[in-house]
């Protein structure tokens, strides 16, 4: 019974992983504390530095509830290196931008807010950097869905996709309506650049209706719907969402992860180039007669909500009220593709594997592979709410280290800082982004109701601790 107690002291103590130790008997695991507990030093690891960089929400009084969406920019006129995040708020979605030599300081560099039909617009779900410009998709939360593109400095962003003469500033005008043309399309849910292009995916409604499209453009200024077979993107195919994209340089192929709630997910691959009669002649691997059945067989996995490569396995999180799963493709071999994390990895109330990131070095040359959730008990007081889990594998998801998560009458997870970095109002981990030798991460807050001590979103830094120094 004192186990799950003595775990994480013990792995801190031996720096041996706390899925090794959980294996150990009893005893083993005494005889560890008594060789090695007293000549070490219970808080040297720099692995469990992880640090809060932003005021809660960005500044006071504003609805910033999720870190949606990280990116790295550098200006090309003065050489600074930025972090760039997009917010989730209610009131219009913003942008935030901090030096990475300067941690801490932030600068807001767009609010949607300042523009009509603001009350439509709910964050930016989304952002990349293609040509030398940032660009950010929307969600709107009663309206279609938008795309924004910067300058060259990584300032002055204008609509480039949304409701067109609704702005004074006639430059400010976009090139396509809301929605990229069809107002069922409530939200951008892909950005990915790949060769010359920016592909973007777009989802109908939430609860399923509409079918999900893919667009490119090459230049930032037109845009053009991309062609895909039948089974991908038809109208029988129920196909919802082009829900979220990876590309592997090596191979040479974009990914797109695709979400239908009937039959279950699928993934499909192109190479870019070939096309069968002006369709784009992507390849299932997933569903439609792809290697892999839809849903891996299981048509309650019906939307993945990241792709992720590493060590060139595909990982795919899901989606699932029941807890969440992990999937790993063998790129290499489809046939040695597996599960390796169901049911929330032991907690039924971790319904997102949300977001993955590589970071660190395993000490083989490779990196972990670190999962950030979504964690919602409900209930009708504020502190029933669970809070953010992150894992860590290092043998590619075969096994996982809980790092923030649990509780002190449990678990408390590798570095014993609980659930949500201790605060059970920040319910998900929803980005990464790793520039230089630091891992920044996202953090989604509790939307409003029931969180009287709600602040906003947080963005948190992890230093690389295998780096010699």
């Amino acid at each position: 019974m004192f186990k799950p107690i003595i775990n994480p002291i013990v792995s801190k103590l031996t720096g041996i992983r706390p899925s090794t130790i959980r294996a150990l008997p009893v005893l083993a695991t005494c005889v560890l504390v008594l060789c090695f507990g007293f000549s070490c030093n219970l808080f040297a690891q720099g692995e469990c530095d992880f640090t809060q960089i932003n005021t809660s929400g960005f500044e006071p009084g504003t609805d910033n509830y999720y870190a949606w969406a990280m990116t790295e920019f550098q200006d090309p006129d003065t050489l600074v290196t930025y972090l760039y995040t997009t917010t989730h708020n209610l009131d219009g979605g913003q942008v935030w931008r901090m030096n990475v030599a300067t941690p801490g300081i932030w600068e807001k560099v767009l609010d949607a807010n300042d523009y009509s039909r603001a009350d439509e617009n709910s964050g930016f779900r989304n952002i990349a950097v293609f040509k030398g410009r940032i660009y950010i998709g929307s969600r709107n939360q009663s309206g279609s869905c938008e795309l924004w593109r910067s300058d060259e400095n990584g300032l002055n962003f204008k609509m480039m996709v949304g409701p067109m003469g609704d702005f004074a500033d006639d430059d400010f005008s976009p090139v396509l309506g809301p929605g990229f043309g069809d107002p069922i399309h409530e939200s951008v849910r892909g950005l990915q650049v790949f060769g010359d292009y920016l592909y973007i995916g777009l989802q109908g409604t939430l609860g399923g209706a509409g079918l999900g499209e893919l667009w490119r453009t090459v230049d930032g200024d037109a845009y053009e719907q991309m062609v895909l077979p039948d089974a991908m993107g038809g109208a029988g195919s129920n196909n919802n969402s082009m829900h979220t994209m990876a590309v592997h340089d090596d191979l040479g192929l974009l990914y797109v992860a695709v979400r239908n709630l009937e039959s279950g997910f699928q993934l499909w691959s192109w190479d870019g180039v070939t096309y069968n009669g002006g369709v784009a002649a992507f390849t299932p691997i997933v569903g439609s007669g792809g290697e892999i059945l839809s849903g891996f067989g299981d048509s309650a996995e019906t939307t993945v909500l990241d792709i992720h490569i590493h060590n060139d396995y595909l990982f795919l999180g899901t989606a699932r009220p029941a807890g969440f799963s992990v999937f790993r493709i063998n790129l290499y071999n489809y046939a040695d593709s597996v599960r390796v994390a169901s049911g929330g990895l032991g907690d039924r109330w971790a319904y997102y594997a949300w977001r993955f990131e590589s970071f660190g070095d395993v000490g083989d040359g490779t990196k972990y592979l670190w999962l950030g959730t979504y964690n919602y008990l409900p209930g009708f007081f504020p502190y029933s709410r669970k809070g953010a889990a992150l894992y860590r594998s290092a043998d590619n998801g075969d096994n996982w280290d809980l790092m923030v998560g649990g509780s002190r009458w449990r678990d408390p997870g590798y570095c014993g800082i609980g659930y949500g970095f201790d605060d059970r109002q920040n319910w998900g981990i929803r980005s990464f982004k790793v520039i230089d030798s630091t891992m920044y991460i996202g953090v989604a807050a509790c939307l409003g109701g029931g969180c009287p001590t709600y602040e906003g979103c947080e963005v948190w830094a992890l230093e690389d601790w295998t780096l010699p120094y």
